[in-house]
């Protein structure tokens, strides 16, 4: 789910949650959105790029909806792009503002 949250929000949000846990949100600082998800129980962020009507982590962007992004990386670990980001979109996770 997409959310719009102040930022420590979505970290209440995640905080304590098992590996994999993610959520999707308008980035503070850059047009777009950013990914955040729980890697060795720490929370990383990720920027979502769209360019040319399509979504990706990394150029070139490949998918036409951020849902075909989310399920791609169900089945491919983020480490593809980057090491330290060595596991996958398991957990959605939802802001109690946005149900």
């Amino acid at each position: 789910a997409v959310v719009s949250t102040q930022s420590t929000g979505y970290k209440r949000v995640l905080q304590n949650k098992p590996d994999g846990t993610f959520l999707i949100r308008k980035s503070f600082h850059n047009p777009g959105y950013t990914l955040d998800i729980v890697v060795n129980q720490v929370i990383r962020k990720v920027s979502i790029r769209h360019e040319n009507g399509r979504f990706g982590l990394v150029e070139p962007t490949a998918y036409y909806t951020i849902t075909q992004l989310v399920e791609h990386y169900r089945r491919t670990s983020l480490r593809e792009h980057n090491p330290e980001l060595d596991t996958y979109l398991k957990y959605p996770a939802f802001h109690p503002s946005f149900q």
